[in-house]
């Protein structure tokens, strides 16, 4: 479903541990950013479809190749509104990403503003926003540092998570051309529609949410002209 680079079903089945788990700790449907499995598996599908595509008779009327990232690029467990990963491959990247980030155990405690925490330890944030209303609406729009802290930090390692695999599947694809010329496009980084995705619309057993997650951040969308000189890339479709 949602493209191409969606895993199929019976890869799920096999590696359950590597797919996005929320809060609740629900397992949604979807592959973990975190999961090297699922991008190492895109890539060389991604290559070997390439591959195939050049061996065959026609090959020299092929200008380039499209590929639709999952969901066009845009996050489905943030479009459904959970932000934060908390399955064993993401708690893993996570204490990683801010072991390198502050380097020692203090400074962590400083940035986070927590003086129980340790790299070992320290879990993935959970999201504040989803608590009782009246809890939420006390929250201030303008937060000081620390108190967004792992909220920055998460995003953070979310987008580098994501740019690692799309230059992983981007490198594949140009390798599996060989030294032909080829243009390689992307359907992805979509700047979405107030109200999308739309699930009532594609599923009518599904209610309207009432409010509608930004989904930009949640699925690694900073800063993605850095991935505009990777080898394989060669245009994007937003």
């Amino acid at each position: 479903r949602n493209g191409p680079s969606d895993a199929p079903n019976s890869w799920k089945r096999l590696h359950g541990e590597e797919l996005f788990v929320t809060e609740d700790g629900k397992r949604l449907n979807d592959a973990s950013l975190a999961s090297s499995l699922y991008w190492d598996c895109l890539a060389r599908a991604c290559a070997a479809a390439v591959r195939h595509c050049e061996e065959q008779d026609w090959s020299d009327r092929i200008l380039g190749y499209w590929f639709g990232m999952n969901n066009e690029g845009t996050y489905p467990p943030a479009v459904e509104g959970w932000l934060f990963d908390h399955s064993l491959p993401m708690r893993r990247a996570w204490r990683e990403f801010l072991r390198g980030k502050y380097g020692t155990v203090e400074a962590l405690r400083e940035a986070h503003g927590n003086a129980d925490l340790t790299f070992e330890t320290v879990e993935v944030p959970r999201d504040e926003l989803r608590g009782r209303l009246s809890e939420v609406a006390e929250r201030h729009y303008w937060l000081p540092a620390r108190a967004n802290q792992p909220r920055r930090d998460y995003l953070e390692l979310v987008a580098r998570l994501t740019h690692d695999g799309y230059r992983k599947v981007m490198a594949a694809m140009a390798e599996g051309a060989g030294e032909r010329k080829r243009v390689f496009l992307y359907d992805a980084f979509k700047l979405t529609m107030l109200g999308w995705n739309l699930p009532g619309f594609f599923d009518l057993a599904r209610s309207w949410p009432p409010v509608y997650a930004e989904v930009l951040a949640g699925s690694g969308h900073m800063r993605v002209a850095e991935l505009f000189d990777a080898p394989g890339f060669g245009g994007a479709i937003t």
